[in-house]
């Protein structure tokens, strides 16, 4: 025959219910920190990403010149429309060598919103 009090435990105690918050808490604004830099890393490739298709895109254009003279008509700056809106794509063209050894170097840079350093891409196309 047992006489004495007992206390039945059949939940959790205010000290075990506070500690769980304060975990929960804890790892709740880690993940905020993460979601947030996560989706600004995500935001900064997808603007390099265009920037860069931007780039390759006039280079195919201009490798596609009808003639080795030709290729200096691309020489300029322009803004680009809707949805490409904010971006400017500047295009240089600089010959190089000789009457042997004639080719051009052409390099085209594009700034865009988002961008800390415009994206550049050069190539060479020898005299045809």
């Amino acid at each position: 025959m047992d006489t004495g009090w007992r206390m039945k435990k059949n939940g959790m105690t205010l000290i075990e219910v506070l500690m769980a918050l304060v975990i929960l808490g804890v790892a709740m604004l880690g993940l905020g920190t993460f979601v947030g830099k996560f989706v600004r890393g995500t935001s900064e490739n997808a603007v390099l990403s265009t920037a860069s298709d931007l780039v390759v895109d006039r280079l195919e254009i201009v490798k596609g010149a009808a003639s080795y003279a030709a290729v200096d008509a691309f020489v300029g700056s322009e803004t680009l429309a809707a949805p490409y809106a904010g971006f400017l794509r500047t295009t240089q063209v600089q010959r190089v060598g000789e009457v042997l050894e004639d080719y051009k170097a052409v390099t085209v840079s594009v700034t865009g919103p988002g961008l800390t350093v415009p994206v550049k891409k050069t190539t060479f196309i020898a005299q045809f």
